[in-house]
């Protein structure tokens, strides 16, 4: 299918004088990543390019976990604009992901979900995460942040350090 070049578009119409005048949110999905992917193909312009890689991955969600071989068969899609497209999910993802120098306080279960939704929200299949002990578990034990994937390991129950006196007297330790 045959698309009008941008350059051969009026200048309201086109994603950067948009962006410019009325911000990026009066943008569709397609004009964003057109703007990412910067120029099309012989026949497709940049948007149409971007149309057609949003609906191959089924969605920005699809397309961040999208392997590079696959992304790269979209026709206008090389090594350089899938490196692109990769950035700016890259970018997004950071953009909203809480600092790593600011301790996060957990007053509520929304909170604690927060600390996680960044990084599961990509995930292909469900995972439990647990958190429990925010301090103790974090600096008196060494343990990960909640979020961070603790593979191979057991909880030790309660968050207690192996050997230490349960309450109610009883004295197991868990591994």
């Amino acid at each position: 299918m045959t698309s009008f070049a941008l350059r051969e578009m009026p200048a309201e119409l086109l994603p950067r004088r948009r962006i410019e005048w009325l911000g990026p949110g009066a943008l569709t999905t397609s004009e964003l990543l057109s703007l990412v992917i910067g120029s099309g193909r012989p026949g497709e312009n940049a948007i149409r390019v971007a149309e057609t890689v949003l609906v191959e991955s089924g969605g920005l969600h699809g397309l961040r976990n999208m392997p590079d071989s696959e992304l790269q068969r979209i026709a206008g899609i090389g090594p350089a604009k899938a490196a692109q497209i990769r950035a700016a999910l890259e970018l997004g993802r950071r953009f909203i992901e809480p600092p790593r120098n600011i301790r996060p306080q957990i007053r509520s279960p929304a909170d604690a979900a927060n600390l996680v939704l960044v990084e599961m929200s990509a995930l292909e299949r469900e995972e439990l995460r647990a958190a429990a002990g925010y301090q103790t578990l974090r600096q008196a034990h060494g343990h990960r942040l909640p979020g961070e994937p603790q593979h191979g390991r057991r909880a030790r129950g309660r968050g207690l350090p192996r050997g230490h006196p349960r309450p109610g007297g009883l004295h197991r330790s868990f591994t």
